[in-house]
């Protein structure tokens, strides 16, 4: 005698037929193929074909693909597991989300916010100003949103960035420092066992540890350059200050490629012109002025004018 437990009805139409006759169902989960070396060069070569197409990778069409030309009969996990350990497909992929997701998405921070103060100095007239800048920046991004200035490095500089970050994305869930006395006082210890902040110290003397912050910091002094203020009179300091304002516009721009192009400014005014290149658009240029300077093109502007 038959005895079968079923708990829905597509189990009854998987276990019996039309005539409530069971029916056995081979299973043959792990059996329709076995994963050899010469299959993986085939699947990583068909990938890279793709690849170097400017392609990307649709698994259901990929998979077609290779059962279709190579009889290659492996299941999509399996195939999808060989392509990430290869580096050709990514471990998640994008999906459309609610709303609310996107929302959630967006107030949730990255995770582990480096965290970093560094001295900076403003000359005004005969006066020289030394600031701290502490900088929160984010360490699987780069992003920089936080910063804090005070007069020397303090708890209150710290504590002040991690409001401001949490403000614009949400409590980190941890936060890259140093040993330093502000980082690891008993303030700065409190507020981040209040807001359930995991602290990391990258340990006494190592500044490689937080190399996220001190990048952002070599960075941003190469950019900004000497703070140098006029002070003889308020026109002279406002100058000085829209100076410096342009010129760091300027450093930023040029390091930034426009809409649609893969060269930034830089990159593109460093490339070195033919002799050949250099003669075509002199001509070129020579032929505009020669057009522009045409007697007939004179009259005719006279008469539309």
């Amino acid at each position: 005698m038959l005895s079968l437990k079923i708990s829905t009805l597509s189990e009854w139409n998987q276990i019996f037929d039309e005539k409530r006759k069971p029916v056995i169902n081979l299973d043959l989960r792990g059996k329709t193929g076995k994963v050899t070396a010469d299959i993986v060069r085939q699947i990583i070569k068909g990938a890279k074909e793709i690849r170097d197409r400017g392609m990307h990778i649709r698994l259901k069409s990929f998979i077609r693909g290779l059962r279709e030309k190579h009889q290659i009969d492996l299941s999509k996990k399996t195939i999808t597991e060989i392509l990430i350990a290869n580096d050709l497909y990514q471990p998640s992929s994008r999906r459309r989300r609610p709303k609310f997701y996107q929302s959630l998405k967006q107030s949730i921070p990255s995770g582990l916010l480096s965290l970093d103060g560094s001295d900076f100095k403003v000359i005004i007239g005969e006066e020289h100003h030394k600031f701290n800048v502490e900088l929160g920046v984010d360490v699987k991004s780069f992003h920089h949103d936080a910063y804090s200035i005070t007069d020397t490095e303090i708890s209150g500089g710290v504590i002040k960035v991690v409001e401001k970050r949490k403000s614009i994305w949400g409590t980190p869930l941890g936060v890259l420092i140093d040993h330093g006395k502000a980082n690891l006082s008993e303030a700065a210890r409190k507020y981040f066992q209040e807001n359930n902040i995991e602290l990391v110290p990258v340990g006494p003397s190592n500044p490689k540890g937080n190399g996220t912050d001190e990048g952002a910091f070599s960075q941003m002094k190469k950019v900004i350059g000497p703070i140098i203020l006029d002070s003889t009179s308020p026109r002279a300091l406002a100058r000085s200050v829209l100076d410096k304002i342009i010129e760091v516009y300027i450093t930023m721009r040029n390091r930034t490629p426009r809409i649609g192009e893969c060269l930034t400014p830089d990159q593109a005014i460093a490339r070195k012109m033919t002799g050949e290149e250099r003669q075509l658009y002199r001509e070129r240029y020579q032929a505009r002025r020669r057009k522009s300077e045409d007697p007939g093109r004179q009259i005719k502007r006279d008469r539309i004018d």
